[in-house]
Parts: structure tokens; sequence; C-alpha cells
């Protein structure tokens, strides 16, 4: 037997929030990628060092939101569990009307 103490809507609040946390982090990644970017375009420039941070730092920032992209996918989850809960919640409670 399944135990389940959050509501169908607190399943699908935190599934909300999941999302606005996605969000907020990518903007994050996103203005520390582009302060990298404006140091190395404004004077970091040491032969191939600044190039390599450069590139690396870049890499991090893809790498990172291709990881922060899983809370769309946990987010999604949460949703069809709730969903499908809630579903079966009154198909069984329409079967014992009859």
């Amino acid at each position: 037997m399944a135990n389940i103490s959050a509501s169908y809507e607190d399943m699908r609040s935190r599934a909300r929030q999941l999302r606005a946390t996605r969000d907020t982090i990518n903007q994050s990644l996103t203005a520390a990628r582009q302060q990298v970017d404006n140091l190395v375009s404004s004077g970091f420039v040491i032969d191939s060092a600044s190039d390599t941070f450069q590139a690396s730092y870049r890499e991090f920032t893809a790498s990172g939101a291709r990881t922060i992209d899983s809370l769309d996918a946990l987010s999604r989850n949460l949703e069809k569990i709730a969903s499908t809960s809630e579903e079966a919640d009154r198909d069984l409670g329409r079967q014992m009307k009859r």
C-alpha cells in the first residue's frame, strides 16, 4: 500500500517550485557565463590560458544546464503522480457508489 501524505495540489505546487528553481539556476548560470565572457573580452588575455579558461567555463555552464534541465523531468513526473493518483481516487469513489 502506498503511503502518500501530500495532497494532489501540494505535489503540483512542488512541481511548479522545481521549475521555478530550474529557471533561477539557469539565469544565474547565464549571468556567470556573461561575467566570464566579459572578463575575457575586457582584458583577461594570457596567450592560451584565457581562451582555455573561457572554453572550460562554457562547457561547465552547458553541462550544468543539461543537469538542471532534469528538474523539469522531475516536475513532470510529480505532476503525473498527482494526476494518476487523483484519477485513481476518483475512479475508486465512483466504483464504490455502484
